[in-house]
């Protein structure tokens, strides 16, 4: 069965190494830049998140699509924030698709 856009972003999210949920420098300068447009949610949430984003463009997944569940999937997030989200994510943690 072929596992759904959905799936994959909760999946990646959970998966994410526990690493990932301490601060350091690039993930400072990733949530900062997400507070700087107004995204909120826990730091290990939106750290999280950036690290899935990352594994969903690796697995081919576009940056549309992406943003559109991130915006799907959280009520407080617009298909924009979901776009800035990837954006910053590709910067930060994966910037051979930026």
């Amino acid at each position: 069965m072929k596992k759904t856009l959905a799936t994959a972003i909760a999946v990646a999210t959970l998966l994410a190494p526990a690493a990932a949920v301490h601060a350091d420098t690039t993930d400072s300068v990733y949530l900062k830049v997400l507070r700087e447009e107004g995204i909120t949610g826990s730091d290990a949430t939106l750290i999280r998140m950036g690290h899935a984003v990352c594994d969903l463009r690796d697995s081919g997944y576009s940056e549309y699509r992406i943003a559109r569940e991130i915006a799907d999937r959280n009520d407080d997030m617009t298909i924009r924030d979901g776009g800035f989200v990837v954006g910053a994510a590709e910067s930060a943690y994966c910037p051979e698709h930026a």
